[in-house]
């Protein structure tokens, strides 16, 4: 096999936001880093509707991604800033609420397309100088006493100092590296959309707490709001089955009518709901970043 880009600090296998994060966080603090992942992530255009899987930024994380030189494009691009949060509890009746205002700060934090994230994380790598390599796949690695070598699907090798996985929660590289994990199945899906609703959101985050599983409400920059709703297998596949209007009316009386009537949806999806978490971290020259609970960050 022929080796190929000699000399490298740090390898990161998976380009997604975790991956892209950390090779161009490490860039910047001058190391010579390569990114490989199988494809690239899908485009975002500001034309296109919003992307059904989004993710709720508190303002750490937004601190992070300002470092990394990308938060005023995302900001510039499409985001909705959540400035209260209202939980309750459907049994009880009790609820708490969460003002930006009462702590002095402009919002609690921010809803932002998980595609949106991803696409400009990639697309600032070069800048960074950052090595892309796409399409590439590594199918093992050797460690050795002063590096890693990374064997990759099309026969060539990498070697680096040091190897980051992160290409997900079926890691076979993190198999290969012998860091375990242990968890459990939920037996739950997140079933999520996008709705419009009688009332206007108000910069809100709700979220009401059933005997089937919690349903949010996030704000979208649009007007609209985001729904994550945890149900069991079995239910989920009910609600996913419902045609539009069956459907607007479950997600009405879930969450209470809070927001109003449900007028309009978009198509659904759903996301299995897991907990995963890595035993250890770093193995040899290996290292894992993982989100560890697929529970909270599986869709949003």
């Amino acid at each position: 096999m022929n080796a190929r880009r000699p000399g490298l600090d740090i390898a990161v296998a998976g380009g997604g936001m975790v991956g892209a994060a950390c090779a161009l966080a490490l860039a910047r603090r001058g190391f010579a880093v390569a990114l490989l992942e199988a494809r690239e992530p899908a485009p975002w255009h500001a034309h296109e509707p919003e992307d059904l899987r989004v993710i709720a930024l508190a303002p750490s994380s937004a601190r992070l991604l300002d470092a990394l030189g990308v938060w005023r494009d995302i900001e510039a691009a499409r985001v909705s800033p959540y400035r209260r949060m209202c939980v309750w509890d459907a049994a009880s009746g009790g609820e708490l609420a969460f003002d930006a205002a009462r702590e002095g700060r402009a919002q609690l934090g921010w809803i932002v397309e998980n595609k949106l994230i991803a696409a400009t994380l990639w697309n600032a790598l070069d800048a960074a100088g950052v090595r892309r390599l796409c399409p590439a796949q590594v199918a093992a690695f050797m460690q050795r006493d002063d590096r890693v070598v990374l064997e990759l699907a099309d026969g060539e090798t990498l070697p680096a100092v040091l190897l980051v996985i992160a290409d997900g929660a079926g890691s076979r590289l993190r198999e290969q590296a012998g860091i375990a994990t242990h968890g459990r199945d939920y037996n739950q899906r997140a079933v999520v959309a996008h709705v419009a609703t009688e009332c206007a959101h108000e910069h809100t985050a709700w979220q009401r707490f059933t005997q089937e599983g919690p349903i949010a409400l996030l704000p979208l920059s649009d007007g609209r709001s985001s729904i994550v709703w945890s149900l069991p297998e079995a239910r989920a596949r009910e609600v996913l089955a419902l045609d539009d209007a069956a459907f607007r009316e479950a997600v009405g009386m879930a969450s209470d009518f809070r927001l109003g009537r449900i007028i309009e949806t978009t198509p659904r999806a759903s996301f299995p709901l897991r907990l995963q978490i890595a035993e250890r971290f770093v193995a040899g020259r290996c290292v894992l970043l993982d989100r560890k609970s697929t529970r909270l960050n599986s869709s949003h």
